[in-house]
């Protein structure tokens, strides 16, 4: 007989079914994990510390006697050929003094065919040789002689004129990009300073790195490569892409040890635009790691641990 002091009774806790379903959402997440793992593939690299090698320096572009600016025919950032027409200088007073010449040597010509021709006359008069007919054909040979001068100074002067002429012209001194033009139209620019500096063409940005024997044997010319420069006050966080373009041993003394292995990387990006984000100097370190294949998480994860199991094994 039930004892009415007892109460109502409490039904047992079922904990079986709770518990499997737990399980088996842990299984199923350990499943995912795993496979997922297996599938999601991670590149594998060598990590090498390189140093920017340095690139054809910046040609400055100069004027040797200077003049006022009149046209840019470039802007910055544009690409030029060796020659092109970067800017023209004021050629009003040139303009004016060749004119001036060229008058002046046109006339002197006519005086010249004049004394030639006098000249001429005068041997053909000659009947006989008097002291005065010989005062008479040196005056008039004289005369010649110093027209004949005149002529030759002023078509070198002019000559020289041409030669301004065409130094107001400033052109390329070799093919690039412009990445600076300090002038506008109108400034008065002094003799040697600078008009434009242009960077070369297609200057690739090469690193140089020193590998281990055992780390070079994974490295082949041709593997892409990850670089990460660094800026003034910042690392970049996306890397420049680029690829490895020579690999070579490099012998040392006897004393110094094995020989390590030098790799030259050129980087994909050119020069130009990594130098308008970054300060870029010969010498510098930089961050690089070199594709040699890829590999699953999982694996990436676990190399560690093997590792450390059997130090032989090489990952």
């Amino acid at each position: 007989m039930r004892d009415a002091r007892r109460g109502p009774e409490i039904p047992a806790l079922n904990l079986r079914g709770p518990l499997w379903w737990g399980v088996g959402a842990l299984a199923v997440a350990v499943a995912i994990v795993v496979g997922g793992g297996a599938l999601i593939s991670v590149d594998r690299g060598v990590h090498v510390a390189a140093t920017l090698i340095p690139g054809r320096p910046v040609a400055t572009v100069t004027h040797p006697s200077g003049g006022t600016v009149s046209v840019l025919h470039v802007g910055e950032r544009d690409a030029v050929k060796q020659g092109d027409l970067l800017v023209s200088l004021d050629t009003t007073d040139i303009d004016a003094q060749l004119a001036q010449l060229r008058v002046r040597a046109e006339e002197a010509r006519r005086q010249l065919s004049a004394a030639d021709a006098e000249v001429r006359t005068a041997l053909d008069e000659v009947t006989e040789s008097t002291p005065a007919e010989a005062v008479r054909i040196d005056r008039v040979k004289a005369h010649l002689a110093t027209v004949q001068k005149d002529v030759a100074g002023l078509e070198a002067r002019i000559a020289v004129a041409a030669q301004q002429l065409t130094a107001t012209e400033i052109r390329a001194t070799e093919a690039g990009r412009i990445v600076a033009l300090p002038v506008k139209v109108g400034d008065v620019v002094s003799a040697g300073r600078e008009i434009a500096r242009i960077a070369p063409v297609a200057e690739p940005v090469a690193l140089e790195a020193r590998l281990s024997s055992a780390l070079a044997t994974s490295v082949i010319v041709g593997q892409r490569c990850r670089v990460w420069l660094t800026g003034l006050r910042f690392r970049e966080p996306v890397p420049v892409e680029g690829r490895v373009v020579a690999a070579a041993d490099r012998a040392e003394g006897p004393s110094a040890g094995p020989p390590d292995h030098q790799i030259r990387i050129e980087l994909d990006t050119e020069r130009t635009d990594l130098e308008d984000r970054f300060a870029l100097k010969a010498g510098q370190r930089i961050d690089v790691l070199v594709m040699t294949g890829a590999r699953s998480l999982i694996a990436q994860l676990v190399a560690p641990i093997r590792r450390n199991l059997d130090p032989r094994f090489k990952i």
